[in-house]
């Protein structure tokens, strides 16, 4: 008899400010067999724009917090329709200098709080790092 194995949800999250995406794999880490969500301000880049790869424009918002929480809630629409999904958030950008570290902080800190709340493990992977728990 043959042991079942339980296929296993993998998002990619990338979640900056201006252009956040999200990849979901179903095991298959193939191109075609990804699915691909982005948001964007670019009238052009919205919409799909293969059958795997979904464009969305940006809320408007009227504060630094309400943009967060624009972004974290399109993130967790996503989110929430997969089945046990193993959650992989890129680290922060070292790059970033000034108030855009903070912006770029607070944003990231809410959606993993956020995901914190519904219970999904997840995992922040930093470039040249292992992945590691962080809850």
């Amino acid at each position: 008899m043959r042991k079942q194995v339980k296929q296993t949800t993998i998002v990619g999250i990338d979640f900056s400010l201006n252009s956040p995406a999200i990849c979901v794999s179903n095991g298959s880490f193939k191109f075609e067999d990804c699915k691909f969500f982005y948001l964007t301000s670019k009238k052009k880049h919205i919409g799909n724009m293969m059958k795997n790869i979904l464009g969305t424009e940006h809320t408007e918002y009227t504060n630094p917090i309400e943009r967060f929480a624009n972004l974290s809630t399109w993130a967790l629409t996503i989110i929430n329709k997969l089945t046990d999904p193993k959650i992989f958030i890129e680290g922060y950008s070292f790059g970033s200098k000034g108030q855009a570290v903070f912006q770029i902080a607070e944003n990231t800190g809410l959606l993993k709080y956020k995901i914190y709340q519904t219970g999904i493990p997840n995992q922040i992977c930093c470039r040249n790092a292992n992945c590691n728990r962080i809850f």
